[in-house]
């Protein structure tokens, strides 16, 4: 239920990210305060920390091999691999993400929402020139917070693996 408190920052991004193909710094930093203190109120300080360093590691990996992807595909400006291939703005809701998810639902949620963010956007390319991220992001967390979708949880994952 707490994860619904987001969904009015989300819709402003949505349509920041869907209209002009950028998102104001003020909304993202706010998203962030927002689902901290909805960790810290939940889960407490230790939960919340873990979690969180958790999460930016696989971040941080995640980068690191787009980095290389493209230095071997030799992609021009590829040593600018913020604002060139991904933008700041993604980066920062990113740490959102962190935040929001345990360690094993952040992981299916990126690969599944990267995937459905790639083959809507490949069905709608002609209206998009460039892929609003955050926008779509936005759109797939909406749906698991009015779905009622417990994101700090893995029992949900761990009861389809095993």
């Amino acid at each position: 239920m707490s994860n619904l408190l987001v969904l009015p920052i989300l819709f402003i991004l949505i349509y920041q990210d869907f209209t002009k193909y950028t998102v104001t710094l003020f909304l993202l930093i706010l998203l962030i305060i927002v689902q901290l203190s909805i960790g810290l109120w939940t889960d407490g300080w230790e939960e919340t920390a873990t979690r969180c360093v958790t999460n930016v590691t696989i971040t941080i990996v995640q980068l690191l091999m787009l980095k290389i992807y493209f230095r071997v595909r030799k992609v021009n400006d590829s040593d600018k691999l913020i604002n060139n291939v991904i933008g700041l703005g993604d980066i920062i809701f990113f740490l959102f993400l962190c935040m929001a998810f345990s360690p094993m639902n952040y992981i299916a949620f990126m690969i599944i929402s990267l995937i459905l963010t790639l083959l809507v956007h490949i069905t709608v390319r002609n209206r998009f020139q460039r892929i609003p991220l955050i926008g779509y992001l936005s759109i797939w967390y909406t749906i698991l917070a009015v779905t009622g979708f417990n994101t700090r949880s893995d029992m949900y994952l761990q009861n389809l693996f095993f």
